[in-house]
């Protein structure tokens, strides 16, 4: 049995999946199984998939009718029979030690120099106590493994921009860790994305549902809250080992624009919260948490046209989380202020051209710019 089960979603993407594969099979660890699941393509993306599924056994395709990224990944896991899973975008790609850097720091144990002694410290709140841990039959070492990964900004094909993101944090094996450190890695989708991790597969078994089907956007925030309830020990690997690449258009299987973008943000907010008060860290981490929901609502309003986001300018303002957090949050942080003084205004024409001036410094910054 393999080590590692890659699971690699893909639909209509023909034009980038073979890099993406590539970087799979140039791993120095051969001990893989790559699952690529075919969310029902159009256009070459079978026939790639095929190819390879030919010529590496180590290889296996899948096909359904489509439904989404998230029926792809639950495919994916019915399928995996390593002891580990990894999950990669079609549109992506992986350092070539990825596997094999991400698999040693997960059977180090519980801390960085190999020993499996922190939940049994001197902190009395552990994330999830050894006890509980043994009980339900877990592995009382670590649960996660995660790294840092590149943003890549191309048009017509040319990079124009890279941002490197790392975890520049300790092992998380207490609450009172995870609260130091959970706000920022939700910001910066450090904690939040499925890919660029290394997950139990029979932490995954014993999680009660996988990737939502009903949901466009968000669902590998919810899958992650619910495997971080298993988890006792998260480790780190301080290095960009994922190449996240952001294309021109919607072209991925997980990045189609969704109208019910506002709904999902609110949904997501109340369930990171929900977390976050189980674990005694609302406190600690609940400005981030606002911080990324304003994001959020002025993301919703980007996607539209100056006219019609003057229009659905309202949907947000009486959005049930905004008008929540903003009689919540008098003050805060500096770096929410701006966003509570556009977005608690209640002036359509100023949000929008604020969204507007977001959205042109956003292409500025990528290298996409007029």
């Amino acid at each position: 049995m393999s080590r590692i089960s890659v699971i690699i979603p893909a639909y209509n993407c023909e034009l980038y999946v073979t890099a993406c594969i590539d970087s799979v099979l140039q791993q120095t660890m051969r001990d893989l199984e790559v699952i690529l699941v075919d969310d029902g393509s159009t256009d070459l993306t079978a026939d790639i998939c095929r190819g390879y599924a030919r010529q590496d056994t180590r290889f296996v395709y899948l096909y359904q009718k489509n439904q989404g990224v998230s029926a792809a990944r639950n495919h994916g896991l019915r399928t995996a029979r390593s002891e580990y899973v990894m999950f990669v975008d079609a549109d992506d790609m992986i350092d070539a030690s990825m596997c094999a850097e991400l698999l040693k720091r997960m059977e180090m144990g519980g801390s960085k120099t190999g020993k499996e002694d922190v939940l049994e410290g001197s902190d009395p709140d552990p994330f999830i106590r050894k006890e509980k841990a043994e009980k339900d039959g877990g592995s009382t070492g670590v649960d996660m493994v995660f790294c840092g990964f590149q943003r890549r900004f191309y048009k017509n094909g040319r990079l124009k921009s890279s941002k490197v993101i790392l975890p520049d944090c300790p092992d998380i094996g207490s609450t009172r860790e995870l609260g130091n450190v959970f706000g920022r890695l939700y910001e910066t989708t450090l904690l939040t994305s499925v890919w660029g991790k290394l997950y139990q597969k029979k932490c995954i078994d014993q999680m009660p549902f996988w990737f939502s089907v009903d949901l466009g956007l968000g669902e590998d925030v919810l899958f992650n809250l619910e495997y971080l309830k298993q988890c006792h020990h998260i480790a780190t690997v301080n290095q960009p080992f994922y190449i996240y690449n952001h294309y021109g258009g919607d072209i991925s299987l997980t990045r189609r624009p969704s109208g019910e973008r506002l709904r999902i943000s609110g949904l997501l907010l109340e369930q990171v919260e929900d977390f976050a008060k189980h674990k005694d860290i609302y406190d600690q981490v609940k400005e981030r948490l606002w911080k990324v929901y304003y994001k959020d609502c002025m993301n919703y309003l980007e996607q539209f046209p100056f006219m019609e986001r003057l229009r659905k300018a309202d949907n947000v303002f009486r959005s049930e989380g905004l008008c929540r957090i903003l009689a919540e949050s008098p003050f805060g942080r500096m770096d929410l202020l701006v966003y509570r003084m556009f977005l608690g205004s209640g002036n359509r024409l100023l949000v929008c051209m604020f969204a507007g001036m977001r959205k042109l410094a956003k292409k500025v910054l990528r290298g996409n710019g007029a």
